[in-house]
């Protein structure tokens, strides 16, 4: 019990007992009001994952491509062709099927309810001692059932948003794009068809990239038609600079856009070269040219990447300016917003977390390796445990701070391939078994 002296009565039990004095009650109330909201906002706060428990493993799966739509993961056989679909909670299988023909690879978004497979590899030799591979065909499946839902000409993407999706259709010998046609996700009727002759390259622009509003695509004499994704009727064209290459000397042009600009990057005999322009009138903003080194310019997310000698820079897509250089950094990918790993070295890979902004270093990540086409979420790196041979260890990263935290160790070697949804750990262990594991 505490107690609190109010002052000196001569006669307490004769003294009459003051009135409540509301002001004071009220000041009271709205200070213990305030203590419980921060108390609720404390709470509330998301907590750093703790440990890791192992929710449940199917085996023989073999080195299996796997990918996570929704509440759903979908593992691709080892057979290329039988798409089998689990619950995330508990690993029940939900639908199987095989395919009449091979299946390359996964690539779903985990919002999507459709998925894209491209099929009909097509192998051409558009130049002497060059081979170019393609995919000809798209077959949609229900993400749900599995059941197919239709089967069309042409590759690409789609956007469960907006409902639709954009397929590209090659020429005979792969080298050019002959048309492009927007499509219905549920059934793959035709929203829209261009004929496209001679382009080499495209891009979708918008604020959002998961929800663009347009489409830019180039030809090989540097003719751009920036088109409306809804109708394809034409919203902008004019002409960049876009100069012949040969793949076999490594050179390359590539057309990406970024919040109201398109860029085209080029490497060539030695030189780099990035150029602005803007995506409503084509008009030139900026260019710039250096050495290249290695990978020449690249998107990084938040800013425009180039390797120098022995340096990482980041340039401000705006102006062309280097906005930071780091020393000693060879590479670099987006790892979340405003967020990037960066790495140094051939057979041990050195990491750090850096701030996309500034340049500023917030963690060294060693020679830990982020899950396998991580772009956002949950920041888990994995590395080899040195105490468990054939264990993986996982550290969970505060991508505000930087700092580091063991949660404990998963079956398997870490490039054994592993993906994060959430805060549900997906890998393929030793010897053919995937495991899901909740970090929290």
């Amino acid at each position: 019990m505490s107690l609190i002296e109010l002052g000196y009565a001569a006669d307490a039990s004769a003294a009459p007992e003051p009135p409540p004095d509301r002001r004071t009650a009220r000041r009271l109330l709205v200070a213990l009001i305030a203590v419980l909201c921060l108390a609720s906002l404390a709470g509330s706060t998301r907590p750093r994952p703790h440990g890791l428990v192992e929710l449940w493993s199917i085996a023989h799966v073999g080195e299996a491509n796997f990918t996570v739509v929704g509440d759903t993961v979908i593992v691709l056989g080892a057979d290329s062709r039988t798409l089998t679909s689990y619950w995330l909670s508990n690993g029940r299988e939900r639908w199987s099927r095989t395919l009449p023909e091979d299946v390359p690879y996964l690539e779903v978004n985990r919002d999507d309810r459709v998925l894209l497979l491209a099929v009909g590899q097509t192998l051409t030799h558009p130049e002497p001692d060059t081979t170019l591979s393609f995919f000809t065909e798209t077959i949609a499946l229900d993400a749900a059932s599995g059941s197919t839902l239709w089967r069309g000409a042409g590759v690409g993407s789609g956007w469960s948003a907006t409902g639709t999706a954009l397929l590209q259709e090659r020429t005979p010998d792969g080298a050019t794009t002959a048309r492009l046609r927007l499509v219905r996700l549920a059934d793959g009727s035709t929203v829209w068809s261009r004929e496209t002759p001679e382009v080499q390259g495209w891009t979708t622009v918008g604020a959002d990239p998961k929800l663009p509003d347009r489409i830019a695509t180039v030809s090989s004499a540097g003719d751009v038609w920036v088109l409306r994704l809804a109708d394809g009727t034409e919203a902008a064209s004019g002409t960049v600079d876009w100069p012949p290459v040969s793949p076999q000397r490594g050179d390359y042009n590539d057309l990406v856009a970024e919040g109201d600009g398109l860029y085209v990057l080029q490497s060539t005999r030695g030189s780099a070269t990035a150029t602005a322009y803007s995506d409503r009138t084509l008009e030139r903003l900026w260019t710039v040219t250096r050495p290249a080194h290695d990978n020449g310019f690249y998107d990084c997310g938040t800013v425009l990447c180039a390797n120098g000698d022995d340096e990482l820079l980041g340039y401000d897509w705006q102006t062309g300016a280097v906005r930071w250089s780091v020393p000693g950094q060879e590479n670099a990918m987006p790892a979340g917003p405003g967020r990037l790993i960066t790495e140094i070295g051939g057979a041990e890979v050195h990491r750090s977390l850096l701030d996309a902004a500034t340049g500023r270093r917030l963690a060294d990540l060693g020679n830990d390796r982020p899950p396998w086409n991580f772009t956002g979420g949950t920041l888990v790196m994995l590395g080899a445990s040195r105490s468990q041979a054939g264990r993986t260890v996982v550290h969970w990263v505060d991508p505000a701070t930087g700092k580091t935290f063991t949660l404990g160790t998963v079956d398997g070697a870490v490039d054994s391939g592993c993906q994060i949804a959430d805060r549900l750990l997906l890998c393929i262990s030793v010897p053919d078994r995937l495991t899901v594991t909740a970090v929290g």
